[in-house]
């Protein structure tokens, strides 16, 4: 019994070597970036459609409310009482196809493929130096919540300091948009090994 008692403390400093080695170990690449990442909170501020022609159309209506008032104030100039009705009558009749188009600009419309603008703040919370960036999933959804797509963005977050807040704006083309769609932000916890050849921040700290 003495044999197998003394023969079994010879594996003890080996065993504590072992685990001394493993414990000791550098983090890998990717695990200080999964770790850089959860220093992070991001959250989607606001977002803004931008549709294709949305500023001919926004000219175009400023341009033509000063003509419709010179036009109401001509009409009241006139002294002629016929004349001045058919100048009220046409510019009632040139109101009403002002509204007319401005409920067609308006209205709901389909599925199309449209600009939108996104602002978000995010705060570094970690103790050290941040990551040189982090990439954000945006996500797409239908006005029930189902997802309809999902794009990566690339935000530069090198020199923040802790607890800092900053604010990021870009612009991404959306396809199979429709009116009611919303969008999130999210930060994911955990990216598969699969998948960091499309975050920036594992492509960059793979030697």
């Amino acid at each position: 019994m003495r044999a197998r008692h003394s023969g079994g403390r010879r594996y003890v400093p080996a065993i504590v070597a072992l685990i001394c080695v493993a414990g000791c170990a550098p983090p890998s690449p990717d695990e200080i970036v999964i770790e850089g990442r959860t220093e992070f909170i991001i959250d989607l501020e606001n977002w803004t459609e931008w549709e294709t022609g949305a500023d001919e159309v926004r000219e175009e209506r400023i341009a033509f409310e000063p003509a419709t008032a010179t036009e109401a104030v001509a009409s009241a100039s006139l002294s002629a009482a016929g004349g001045a009705v058919a100048a009220e009558g046409e510019t009632a009749a040139e109101g009403e196809e002002a509204a007319e188009e401005s409920e067609e600009i308006e209205e709901p419309q389909g599925p199309r493929t449209t600009n939108v603008m996104f602002e978000l703040l995010i705060r570094f919370n970690g103790a050290g130096d941040p990551l040189p960036g982090i990439t954000a999933d945006i996500l797409h959804r239908d006005p029930f919540g189902r997802e309809k797509a999902r794009q990566l963005e690339w935000v530069d977050t090198s020199g923040m300091r802790r607890g800092e807040p900053r604010q990021f704006s870009f612009e991404l083309e959306i396809d199979d948009f429709e009116t009611g769609d919303v969008f999130a932000v999210e930060l994911r916890s955990y990216v598969p090994p699969e998948e960091r050849g499309e975050y920036r921040e594992f492509s960059e700290a793979t030697p």
